[in-house]
């Protein structure tokens, strides 16, 4: 870092790295930043997610690492994937690093309030969309397979199995049964269209 300092700014495409990482208290002032090429900021992410003994900042390392190799947006569309190795062993570092971490009541709000500003902003690419062509078993290979071998802690399971047990209100109740109900007419609709029935 020291050397990149001193040097001159490269003719080449750059990028601004954090010497004191923001996700760790860094700030964005200059004395904090140093310009590196795109191949050099890789390798200096590389190095702290290595040479990082304290477990929180580790985890924060492996993050940082994860999204500067394989996270695609505005600001890295242009960068080159990175080989089956490296995304193997970044995605299996980032997924170790967060094995045991209890996540506290603010960083919880904080993850909430940044998720519904957005798709507030961008909206869900997932709205609207209908998986009803899709067979019970292939629904159960795409959506279920995240979970498949997980051991999940009692206390999880307990509190899965409270919500079920939770009654329903009857508003919640007629809203199913209204539901079911124009389910079935437009499927009768459909049927009546397909065979030409007026």
């Amino acid at each position: 870092m020291a050397l990149a300092r001193e040097r001159n700014r490269p003719a080449e495409y750059v990028e601004q790295h954090h010497e004191e990482p923001r996700s760790v208290g860094g700030s964005s002032q200059a004395i904090n930043l140093v310009w590196l090429t795109a191949r050099e900021h890789l390798v200096a992410h590389k190095l702290w997610a290595r040479m990082e003994l304290d477990p929180t900042r580790r985890r924060k390392a492996q993050n940082a690492l994860w999204a500067m190799t394989v996270m695609r947006g505005r600001d890295n569309a242009g960068r080159i994937i990175p080989s089956s190795r490296e995304y193997a062993a970044a995605k299996a570092a980032m997924i170790q690093s967060r094995v045991g971490i209890e996540r506290s009541q603010e960083c919880k709000d904080k993850i909430a309030a940044s998720l519904k500003s957005h798709f507030a902003e961008n909206g869900c690419h997932n709205k609207g969309r209908s998986f009803a062509h899709l067979t019970d078993e292939e629904r159960s290979r795409i959506f279920g397979s995240g979970n498949r071998g997980r051991i999940q802690p009692s206390e999880e399971r307990e509190r899965r199995a409270a919500k079920l047990r939770k009654p329903r209100s009857e508003a919640a109740k007629i809203n199913i049964r209204l539901g079911a109900l124009k389910r079935e007419a437009a499927k009768k609709q459909q049927r009546k269209e397909q065979h030409g029935i007026a």
